[in-house]
C-alpha cells in the first residue's frame, strides 16, 4: 500500500478521535484487525476508525470524504466508529442502571425486603378496588376522547363546514390549560352536580384535557387519506355518518392506536384528579397506592418503587399489545 500523504489537517482529526488506526484488507473480513496492523496488499481496505468524540464529528466527515476521494480504495467506517463508541460510553450506564429510570425503579423495588416489597404493595386494604376503579376511569376516558375526537377530526380534515380552522385552534389552545388550574371550578361543579366521588367526576376532565392533543394527532392522519375514498362512498349514496362508521373508523385503526395509549397512560397514572375528587376509600385509585407508605417522619422508598413497578405494568403490556399500529400512526399521522 503505498504510503498515505495527507494533509496535516486530516492526521490531526485521527489523531483527536483516535490514536492508532486499525488496518484491514478485504482478505480479513469479518475478523477484527489488531491494533496498529499493517498490510501491504493494493486492493480495497477498510480503516475501522475507534477513537471517536461526538464533537468533532462536522469537521472529521469532511476530512474523511476529501481522504476517500484521494484514496478510493480504502473505507473509513463511519457506522463501526459511531456505534462502537456510543456502546462504550453507555456501558457503564447499562450495568449500573444509572440514566435509565426504569432500571432504577425495578432494581429500587427489589432492595432491603426484596419481593417482599411486591408482597406488602398487593396486601395494601382495598388495592383490588384501586386497581378495578384505575381500569374503569382509563376506559371510560378512552372510550369519550376516542369518540370525540374522531368525530370532531373527520369534521376538521374533511366535511366543510364554516370556520372550521377557526374552532379548531380554538380547541388547540385548550391545550395551554394545565391540571391545576381547573381543580377550584371543577370542584365546585361537581358539587353542584352531585359528582363528587363518583367515576364522573375524574372521567368528564381528563377526557377534555386530552381530546385537543388527539383531534391534533387524528386530524393529519385523516387529512391524508385520499379523498376519491370519500368522493366514491359519498356518490354511493352514504352520509357522513355512514361514511364515518364504514371508510373512517376502518382506516384510522393506526392512529387510533396511538390516541389509546396516550390516552391511556395518562388516564392511568393521572394523580390530582382522583386524589381530589374521590375522597372516599372504596373510589380511589391505583396511583394513590404509594402515599400508604409514606409517613409524617419517614418513607419506605423501596415499597414506593414497588408500588410504581406494579402501576406501570398495564401500560407497558397495553404498548407492547399496539406497537406495530401505535408506531405506525405517529409515523403516518406526522407526515401529511
Amino acid at each position: 500500500m503505498p504510503r498515505l500523504r495527507r494533509s496535516k489537517k486530516l492526521w490531526c482529526a485521527f489523531a483527536a478521535l483516535g490514536a492508532t488506526v486499525p488496518i484491514a484488507t478485504s482478505a480479513q473480513a469479518g475478523a477484527a484487525p489488531a491494533l496498529g496492523a499493517k498490510t501491504t496488499a493494493s486492493t480495497s481496505a477498510t480503516i475501522n476508525w475507534w477513537g471517536w468524540t461526538p464533537t468533532d464529528s462536522a469537521e472529521a466527515t469532511a476530512e474523511i470524504a476529501v481522504f476517500n476521494k484521494v484514496y478510493p480504495n480504502i473505507k473509513v467506517n463511519f457506522k463501526l466508529i459511531t456505534i462502537a463508541n456510543w456502546v462504550t460510553a453507555l456501558r457503564p450506564a447499562l450495568v449500573s442502571g444509572d440514566g435509565f429510570p426504569l432500571i432504577v425503579m425495578l432494581q429500587g423495588s427489589l432492595a432491603g425486603q426484596g419481593l417482599d416489597n411486591y408482597k406488602a404493595v398487593v396486601e395494601v386494604p382495598g388495592f383490588a378496588r384501586f386497581f378495578i376503579n384505575s381500569a374503569i376511569i382509563s376506559g371510560g376516558v378512552i372510550v369519550l376522547v376516542y369518540t370525540c375526537s374522531m368525530l370532531a377530526s373527520y369534521g376538521f380534515a374533511k366535511l366543510r363546514i364554516l370556520g372550521r380552522e377557526i374552532y379548531f385552534w380554538m380547541l388547540l389552545a385548550c391545550l395551554t390549560l394545565p391540571e391545576v388550574v381547573l381543580l377550584a371550578p371543577l370542584f365546585t361543579t361537581d358539587q353542584k352536580l352531585g359528582l363528587y366521588n363518583t367515576y364522573w367526576a375524574v372521567i368528564l376532565p381528563l377526557s377534555a384535557l386530552q381530546v385537543p392533543f388527539a383531534v391534533l394527532l387524528t386530524r393529519n392522519f385523516i387529512s391524508g387519506l385520499p379523498d376519491e375514498l370519500f368522493e366514491a362512498i359519498r356518490v354511493d349514496g352514504a352520509g357522513p355518518l355512514r361514511t364515518f362508521r364504514h371508510l373512517v373508523v376502518p382506516l384510522t385503526r393506526p392512529i387510533a392506536a396511538a390516541v389509546i395509549i396516550f390516552t391511556f397512560i395518562a388516564a392511568w397514572n393521572d394523580y390530582l384528579m382522583p386524589l381530589v375528587f374521590e375522597q372516599a376509600t372504596n373510589m380511589q385509585t391505583i396511583t394513590l397506592v404509594p402515599q400508604f407508605f409514606v409517613g409524617e417522619f419517614n418513607d419506605d422508598q423501596t415499597k414506593i418503587l414497588a408500588s410504581a413497578v406494579v402501576t406501570a405494568i398495564p401500560e407497558v403490556i397495553a404498548y407492547l399489545g399496539l406497537q406495530r399500529l401505535f408506531e405506525r400512526g405517529l409515523t403516518a399521522g406526522a407526515i401529511k
